[in-house]
């Protein structure tokens, strides 16, 4: 039997993970010191859920699919 992940699921909790996080750290205000609550609610941490929304272009079958320099379609 194949215990492992398959590498959907794995993006997908990757997803998820950074998901929960950008939404932690964007909630400091309250518990953080005010600079550094104001810092990470400027930071953006949702470009890192995005990023990792775009693992899924890698799934595509057959796996050479993209090429090297993939063009916007």
């Amino acid at each position: 039997m194949n215990t492992e992940t398959p590498i959907s699921g794995v993006i997908q909790r990757i997803e998820e993970r950074n998901h929960h996080l950008a939404k932690f750290w964007k909630a400091a205000h309250g518990w953080a010191p005010i600079e550094a609550a104001g810092l990470l609610s400027k930071a953006r941490l949702d470009w890192q859920v995005s990023l990792s929304s775009s693992l899924r272009l890698w799934l595509r079958d057959p796996l050479n699919a993209i090429s090297d320099g993939r063009t916007a379609s």
